[in-house]
């Protein structure tokens, strides 16, 4: 979420609609549920503060088995840089 908000941000994205498989994720930046996590209140605070720069921001859950390109991200991208 962090390195997808700084890239928009980059690009001089205005309207942002971020999607995630994790309705807790989504759940905790809409403030909706609290984040207990230290290190995640961490992100959530870098979240935040990437997100005051849109004109507007929107979060929403998808189920992983609804996005396959996202699940093939993922799942692979990790190792795109390492030849696999």
């Amino acid at each position: 979420m962090v390195t997808g908000l700084r890239l928009a941000k980059e690009l001089a994205i205005k309207d942002v609609r971020a999607f995630t498989d994790s309705m807790v994720v989504a759940s905790q930046i809409r403030g909706e549920f609290e984040v207990h996590d230290p290190v995640l209140q961490k992100y959530l605070v870098k979240v935040k503060g990437l997100v005051g720069g849109f004109h507007s921001f929107f979060v929403e859950h998808i189920p992983r088995g609804d996005n396959l390109e996202a699940d093939y991200l993922a799942k692979y991208g990790p190792r795109a840089g390492r030849g696999a």
